[in-house]
This record gives C-alpha cells, structure tokens and sequence, in this order.
C-alpha cells in the first residue's frame, strides 16, 4: 500500500508503528556494524600471525604462504611449539606466548561465536543464538542433559570493547614480530619494554598508542587506564 494513498487519520495511526519499527532497527545497525568493525580487526590480527612465522622460521613469506593455517587456534599452537625451537630471552617467550594463549582462548573463541552464531532482535534487546549441541551439567550433582540454541543477550557495546581488546593485542604481536626480527638480522634481542606487559593478561585494554621522543627507533608503545598499567 502507498502511504500516499492514505488518509489522515490512517497515517496518524500508522506513524507510531513505523517510529516503534524504526527504532528497534536502529539497534540492528548498531550491532551490525560492530561486527562488521570486528571482522576488519580480525583481519590485522590475523596477518600479524601470519608474518610472525616468517623470522622464527627464517624464512621468505612464499615459504609461510604454503604451511600456514587458515584455523586461529592451529596457527598460535604451531606458534607456541616454535617459540621453543629459538633462542628467545625467558621474559620475551613467557609474554609472546601469553599474547598467543589470549588470542586463541579469549579472543578468538568469543570472536568465532559473534561471527558465526545467529542473531536475532527480540523487542528491545539483541539475542545471539548458540546452535551448538554440547553436553552440560545444570547443576553440579545433575546428570548432563543435550543442550543447542542456547540464547545470550548481545549488546553492540560489548562487540566494540572486543575489537579493542583484539586492536591491543595486534599491536603487542606486532611489537613481538619487531623484536624477533631483530634478533635474526642482529643476533640478539632488544629489551622487553615493560610497558608492554600488560596486553598478555586477559580483558587488558590499551587505551591508545605512543612514541617515545627519545627512542632512535620511534618504537610505540601502549597507554593503560589507570589501574591496568
């Protein structure tokens, strides 16, 4: 039906309507574009991972083209098994592969679900639905019972603080392939800024990034608030 076509009084009865549909949409874009944010986030993350392989192995990104893993989990786990194979500092190894055990335990798990799991507006509220069939236990003494479309509420706030924990440990990653790099052209590792150390602990979110004036090298480092530094 054409809303010219309408009378008046019908179009005074249909406005709140479509004002009531209009608005629950607005939540809609909201959370569509996080996800859409998220997936272009992922996507540094990802390639960083990739290029990390390239001076642990020593060798021309052809070579990591042709063993590289397309699954997040699989790619950190090889990481975590070569760190072993290199002569890296105690310090560097513990933290690069604290970055690795976030990426593929917090980060990804929680990014793979927000992909993949369907969503759907429920009044005022978005709802993501968990299609996984997986044995739980309701309560500690219950025997285990089938459960699949499992609802969770999802907020597009809740996305965008995961594409700032994902943009803060992309940047550790990046600072780790530096320093890798350095020691296969030097011979030796640079220090371990500790105002890195943080982006391996779990939720830590770096509010932005920055140089030091007085480094030669203009290496960036992360700004914490205040309580997670």
């Amino acid at each position: 039906m054409a809303l010219g076509a309408l009378s008046p009084e019908e179009l005074a009865k249909l406005r709140p309507i479509l004002q009531e549909t209009l608005k629950r949409f607005e939540g809609v874009t909201e959370y569509s574009r996080a996800v859409g944010d998220l997936c272009a986030s992922w996507s540094w993350l990802d390639r960083v991972l990739d290029q990390i392989f390239e001076p642990i192995l020593d060798c021309p990104t052809e070579q990591v083209a042709c063993i590289r893993n397309e699954n997040t989990e699989a790619r950190c786990n090889m990481l975590s098994r070569l760190l072993h194979t290199i002569n890296i500092p105690a310090d560097w190894h513990s933290w690069v592969d604290g970055l690795l055990q976030r990426t593929r335990g917090e980060l990804a798990k929680r990014r793979n679900r927000i992909v993949h799991d369907a969503w759907v507006l429920d009044a005022q509220t978005i709802k993501r639905i968990d299609k996984r069939a997986m044995l739980r236990k309701p309560g500690a003494r219950e025997a285990k019972k089938l459960q699949f479309d499992v609802e969770y509420p999802e907020t597009a706030e809740g996305v965008e603080q995961l594409i700032q924990y994902t943009f803060t440990v992309t940047a550790a990653l990046r600072y780790a392939n530096w320093a890798i790099s350095q020691w296969r052209s030097e011979g030796q590792f640079p220090p371990l800024d500790q105002r890195w150390l943080p982006a391996s602990r779990q939720t830590a979110q770096a509010q932005y990034l920055r140089s030091d004036p007085e480094d030669p090298l203009q290496q960036l480092f992360p700004v914490w608030p205040e309580g997670q530094d």
